[in-house]
């Protein structure tokens, strides 16, 4: 089964309709207003993604508004359903402040999928890279410090992502100023049973699930998966993060999951406009580690390392802020900028030779003074001798 025959979505965002078309030629269309599982009205549409759309929908009974995902129909079989249905329950239990709180979940019209989450008043951080580009090192780290701590919830009640990526973390903005993180889509990607390697940013073959240009090397064989498997995720997701661009990418999905396998993953420098130093450099290049045994077993083993270089450079960045900007060459992201870093060396030569000449000026001086004071006393030894050897 090819990628043609995986369910299109059309979505018209002014009248707010969705048609979902199967390969069986039925087609399946929602509209705002439109009853969902007999108990949410939708309200209208807020987003879409390769596997389905997202609308604000109404609780009829107890008038909350909600999140609510529609998948595409043909998805979905009894026993991936079965093993959704199970995770799902287990991810209603979880509590915990940066995972979307899932409410409800069910199959409308018999086809389509659907489940409830909090309707969140934010962006992805997906959307946060492609409209401003690379995250500052400062600003970055707490928010992938609540993305560990929302896993470490997770992966200690054996409940593996699947598929972290930054169209899976959303950022929601608090009244203080400061960002809360929530992820979202726990194991959708298990859901699929489709092929569809055309799609970089979705695929599922077989029990390959995930997206590729996120995927760890265990996950485009379609091994077996751990914590380990998200970690990877999640330093791919890093890297993007801090560059602006993936890890690796190829021509097609299938190309991107070999470079996964076989290829030595680039460092941050080479690929961004700022020098990383060593300490983040090794963290990303743990994660992106081929074999799972090398990469960090836990992620309360990568929040440790995350936590001691934000600690660092907030200690920096409070102690001597004006001094870093305008003579370390590090800016407010706790990177430096390869220009900066030529003007600083051009810098600190100059700063060398007029040191030099300061301190040696005085030397010069007293050198100057002793040779004419010796010259003086030997001419007048000479005189003297002259004036006892006359007749």
């Amino acid at each position: 089964m090819n990628g043609e025959n995986l369910p299109s979505i059309d979505v018209d965002e002014q009248a707010e309709t969705v048609t979902f078309h199967t390969s069986t030629q039925c087609a399946f269309q929602y509209h705002s207003g439109d009853v969902v599982g007999d108990s949410y009205r939708l309200l209208n549409l807020i987003g879409q993604g390769g596997m389905g759309v997202v609308y604000r929908a109404k609780h009829i009974i107890i008038d909350q508004d909600y999140a609510l995902k529609l998948l595409a129909p043909g998805q979905i079989n009894d026993q991936t359903w079965r093993r959704f249905e199970v995770e799902g329950r287990a991810l209603a239990r979880l509590k915990h402040e940066n995972i979307v709180t899932i409410y409800n979940m069910g199959v409308d019209r018999k086809q389509c999928p659907f489940y409830v989450m909090d309707c969140l008043a934010g962006i992805s951080l997906s959307d946060r890279i492609s409209g401003s580009g690379a995250v500052n090192l400062l600003e970055a780290l707490p928010i992938f410090l609540q993305i560990c701590a929302g896993l470490d919830c997770a992966h200690r009640n054996s409940i593996i992502h699947r598929d972290i990526k930054p169209a899976n973390i959303m950022l929601v903005p608090t009244t203080k100023g400061t960002v809360i993180v929530k992820i979202v889509d726990f194991g959708m990607a298990r859901l699929s049973t489709r092929e569809g390697l055309n799609n970089q940013a979705l695929t599922a073959s077989g029990d390959i699930f995930g997206s590729p240009l996120y995927m760890s090397p265990e996950q485009t064989l379609g091994q077996s998966m751990g914590a380990r498997s998200d970690i990877y995720s999640l330093g791919c997701t890093l890297f993007e993060t801090l560059t602006g661009r993936v890890p690796f990418c190829g021509q097609s999905a299938f190309e991107t999951m070999m470079m996964h396998q076989e290829l030595l993953p680039p460092a941050l420098s080479p690929v961004s406009e700022n020098l990383f130093d060593e300490g983040i450099e090794e963290v990303v290049a743990k994660c992106l580690r081929k074999n799972a045994d090398h990469r960090y077993q836990t992620i309360s083993e990568l929040a440790s390392d995350l936590q001691e270089i934000w600690q660092e450079l907030n200690q920096n960045q409070h102690s001597d802020s004006n001094n870093r900007s305008a003579d370390s060459g590090y800016n407010s992201s706790g990177s430096q900028s390869k220009s900066q870093s030529s003007s600083k060396s051009d810098s600190a030569g100059e700063q060398s030779n007029s040191r030099w000449q300061s301190r040696s000026a005085p030397v010069l001086l007293i050198a100057t003074l002793l040779v004419t004071g010796i010259a003086t006393a030997l001419t007048l030894i000479s005189s003297t001798c002259q004036s006892q050897i006359k007749p």
